[in-house]
């Protein structure tokens, strides 16, 4: 029907999910990707990053999942900011398990953050909040590595974790870090 009045129903459904997804219309979105499915219409990578995204922020970490996992199903490999939003809803959910194994797959699927401070901060994030102790301080240390800057949210979180769990060495050279950048 849609192509009657010159438009594709994929594309014009793609913008829509798109659209609704940015302004955090959870319940419009939800249907329009269900009848996306249902009739088969092409969703590209930028409706399942919008989709992963306004999931995470809404906190349906489950649906989060649930998309990525339909991006497998229909073969689309996620790009680096499908991956960053998933990671950073995972790390707001505090799965950090799911973090880490969202990360190895991006890793494997020859996606690298490089530089990217969004991974980072993501990965970060999920692995503090669940006192993730020595994977949250590789993270940091990789950071520093590669020159990344680290916001005071980072350092706040990452002397936080140190701070719970008796890692005073490690907080106080944390501490000497964030006030020397």
């Amino acid at each position: 029907m849609m192509s009657l009045f010159g438009c594709e129903p994929d594309k014009m459904l793609s913008t829509m999910i798109s659209s609704y997804a940015k302004i955090g219309n959870v319940d419009v979105v939800s249907q329009l990707y269900r009848l996306a499915k249902k009739e088969k219409w092409k969703v590209d990578n930028t409706v399942f990053s919008a989709l992963i995204k306004m999931y995470g922020k809404s906190g349906k970490y489950d649906q989060c999942l649930s998309v990525y996992s339909d991006m497998k199903v229909f073969r689309i490999k996620p790009n680096l900011r499908t991956y960053n939003n998933l990671l950073r809803a995972m790390g707001r959910g505090k799965r950090a398990w799911e973090t880490k194994a969202i990360y190895e797959e991006m890793i494997n699927s020859g996606i690298s953050p490089n530089h990217s401070n969004p991974t980072y901060r993501a990965i970060l994030l999920a692995y503090c909040r669940r006192m993730y102790k020595v994977d949250a301080l590789n993270v940091y240390k990789e950071m520093k590595k590669k020159g990344m800057g680290i916001g005071r949210f980072q350092y706040h979180m990452l002397l936080d974790m140190c701070a719970d769990v008796g890692y005073a060495d490690e907080a106080v050279e944390i501490f000497q870090d964030m006030k020397s950048s």
